[in-house]
């Protein structure tokens, strides 16, 4: 009866220690980039190309203000001597009024063009965060790390689930070396950077 007692307690003590073991199993844990995600999917350049025609247009404003200013601060140059004091004062306020409203115009493109680029950004970056989420599901992660090259020291190749992320949104995985010339190119024409974050390449893991 006692030797009994002694084996249920043994099983149950191994028992116990099979659970903790379980409960204290290492988190598996992968990588990617989800701006270099963003940087193959097709919707980027779609943003990027909306993205720089409004910024052409707000450029051609913004130089026809700026040829005005520049006519009336010349013809100001030119006659100023021989203009009466009172007539001098106002046409210095008027060039200081336009000189402002020159920069309240640039700061207003500036801040269209910000606001516009996240307004068009959110949607895909919301749908490849859960494209992320996903994966991670499907196979068993506890965590995953934004890889970006500029801040993941090293990572073994098995825990990169970019490639996985790519197939779930319908994207074909661009071949062996090309992910490395791979780039989130800012929109031109002064528009601003479609991703804000550097290092739109996909990770890869750093050798010794």
């Amino acid at each position: 009866m006692r030797k009994a007692l002694i084996a249920i307690v043994v099983v149950f003590v191994a028992s116990l220690g099979l659970v903790n073991a379980q409960e204290t199993k290492a988190p598996k844990i992968g990588y990617t980039n989800a701006n270099y995600i963003f940087s193959v999917s097709p919707k980027a350049k779609e943003i990027e190309s909306e993205i720089r025609s409004r910024s052409l247009v707000l450029r051609k404003e913004l130089e026809k203000k700026q040829e005005e200013f520049r006519a009336k601060l010349d013809e100001y140059e030119k006659t100023k001597t021989s203009m009466m004091e009172a007539i001098r004062r106002s046409k210095e306020n008027e060039l200081r009024n336009l000189e402002q409203n020159l920069m309240e115009l640039q700061q207003g493109a500036e801040s269209e063009i910000k606001n516009k680029t996240d307004e068009l950004i959110a949607p895909e970056s919301d749908r490849i965060q859960k494209a992320i989420k996903d994966v991670a599901a499907e196979n068993g992660y506890t965590f995953v790390i934004n890889g970006d090259p500029q801040v993941l020291l090293y990572g073994i190749e098995s825990a990169n689930i970019t490639d996985l992320v790519l197939k779930k949104l319908g994207i074909t995985p661009p071949p062996a070396g090309a992910e490395n010339n791979a780039e989130v190119k800012p929109a031109t024409d002064g528009a601003a950077p479609i991703m804000k974050k550097p290092g739109a390449t996909k990770p890869t893991p750093k050798k010794n």
